[in-house]
């Protein structure tokens, strides 16, 4: 699986931009006085000039255009902060939340399977919706950077070692196992749950 490519640069970067948006808000008089609607024209005159450099083919002017778009989305993002409506960070996870629900044959949507697998109307049909939920969630792990097959191990891992914890707490009573109720078992593994904090 290829590693993703670091993306601590481009996080400076943009958590410098909100912070100099932050300044500019609360010192500035000219950027404390705007509002989305006088942004508006602003925006429009930006997203020309964006798309002159685009048909000139002028890739140091788009480079510029885009930073002043950007400016203009984290403008608008700061002033409905300031409302309550949301902010930049809800911005972002919701065109993200959009891209992945638009791309299901990349990312795979599991809770939209995990849905269908408990409306499932039949036992063949639940048997194949639990194929797409694994097959999602594999996509969902690779979306994210994750080796499948590794997460799964490092689970067996934890259950194993879990499991063991639990037997020693019955040995430890006296208990034999094969006479444990699905209850005594759900208590055992809450408790051992518990001692791992």
């Amino acid at each position: 699986m290829a590693n993703k490519p670091d993306r601590s640069p481009a996080l400076e970067a943009f958590g410098r931009l909100l912070d100099i948006m932050d300044d500019l808000r609360a010192q500035c008089p000219w950027d404390k006085v705007q509002t989305e609607q006088t942004l508006r024209i602003l925006t429009i005159e930006e997203t020309y000039e964006l798309a002159d450099a685009i048909d000139a083919g002028d890739w140091p002017e788009l480079g510029k255009e885009l930073g002043d778009l950007f400016l203009h989305l984290v403008f608008y993002s700061k002033i409905a902060s300031e409302q309550g409506h949301f902010d930049v960070a809800d911005v972002l996870h919701g065109v993200c939340d959009k891209l992945v629900r638009g791309h299901p044959h990349i990312y795979g949507d599991v809770h939209e399977e995990l849905d269908e697998l408990r409306t499932a109307p039949s036992e063949a049909a639940a048997e194949e919706e639990f194929g797409d939920l694994l097959f999602a969630l594999v996509n969902y792990a690779r979306h994210r950077g994750w080796d499948p097959e590794q997460s799964l191990a490092q689970a067996n891992d934890k259950f194993l070692k879990r499991f063991k914890a639990m037997e020693a707490l019955l040995a430890a009573r006296g208990e034999p196992n094969a006479k444990q109720s699905l209850e005594v078992w759900d208590a055992l593994w809450n408790q051992v749950k518990r001692n791992e904090n």
